[in-house]
């Protein structure tokens, strides 16, 4: 019996094996290059832009740009400036201004001429930005802190916003991790549909709340020290009035980055190492590009940075 069964099990993994082995021929391409625009200028700030070109995923090595390139400035449809070339960056002299329209224009014998438009939105009006400790708990007993930003949102226009808590020093502002807020429910939030991507900033825009007031609430781990009393611990909020082109390129940028094959999505807390999850992550995402006639992204934004008011009667 036990001899049967081994001459079954042994035919059954030879017809097993040998029927998923197909040998498949590989055609490559040739990758051709294209010029790829990397710029996202700030108000009463000067332009800086970066070019890299487009290549093959086979190809390791540094590509570089060896022709002659020059970048024109427009404000309004009006030239502004021919860009300077220093350390591998094209720059502008002026600074550009809020609630103002630009253009870029690349112009190559290689390539052709390469465009982009964008604009730099008036900043956000913040009118309240603060937090408390002590009404929130976790389900292990933790203090949450609960923060609530209030914004007026113009009336006149289609409004797109990016914020994102800092949380220690003013001069080192970076985004606070996604693992550190505590259940995102927010309507506004949730509406975007990106927050399965684990964003580490929220990008909206004013659908819901067309020329109104609004107040958002993010819930974080952390915040204060506990003793004998709460020491609040410095927090900042950061807002920012983004172009359309930006919230397009940050809403696509995050599913790419999040359906990339990368360590940071193992579930670190329950010690899931298991990489086949990772393997069938998703669907890879085009990133958003607003170049005519290469790839990469220029868009606009303006920006205000307040810190957290620690309120203990929220």
């Amino acid at each position: 019996m036990n001899s049967i069964f081994t001459y079954f099990f042994t035919l059954l993994n030879l017809l097993i094996f040998s029927s998923c082995i197909k040998e498949l021929e590989y055609n490559s391409f040739v990758c051709e290059n294209n010029i790829v625009v990397n710029s996202l200028i700030k108000d009463s700030s000067q332009i800086e832009v970066c070019l890299s070109l487009t290549t093959s995923i086979f190809d390791t090595s540094e590509l570089v740009i060896n022709e002659d390139i020059t970048i024109d400035l427009w404000e309004n449809n009006a030239f502004l400036e021919s860009l300077y070339f220093i350390n591998g960056i094209y720059k502008s002299l002026k600074y550009v201004r809020e609630n103002t329209n630009y253009q870029v224009y690349i112009n190559s014998d290689r390539f052709g001429q390469i465009s982009a438009y964008t604009s730099i939105p008036s900043k956000p009006t913040l009118i309240s930005a603060k937090f408390t400790i002590g009404r929130l708990f976790d389900e292990y007993g933790d203090h949450i802190t609960e923060s609530f930003i209030k914004l007026r949102d113009n009336r006149n226009e289609d409004n797109y916003y990016m914020l994102y808590i800092c949380r220690g020093n003013i001069n080192d502002i970076r985004p606070t991790s996604f693992y550190n807020y505590y259940k995102i429910n927010d309507p506004v939030l949730v509406a975007e549909g990106i927050l399965d991507f684990e964003p580490d900033i929220f990008v909206f825009s004013d659908n819901l709340f067309n020329g109104k007031d609004i107040e958002l609430k993010l819930n974080y781990y952390g915040g204060a020290k506990f003793t004998d009393r709460i020491y609040p611990a410095e927090a900042y909020i950061i807002t920012q009035s983004i172009s359309k082109e930006y919230y397009e390129f940050l809403l696509s940028w995050y599913k790419h980055k999040y359906n990339q094959n990368i360590e940071e999505h193992v579930d670190y807390l329950t010690k899931d190492y298991d990489p086949v999850p990772l393997i069938f992550q998703g669907e890879p995402v085009e990133l958003y590009s607003n170049i005519e006639g290469g790839y990469g992204i220029f868009a606009g934004y303006s920006e205000v940075v307040q810190q957290l008011e620690f309120d203990p009667d929220l």
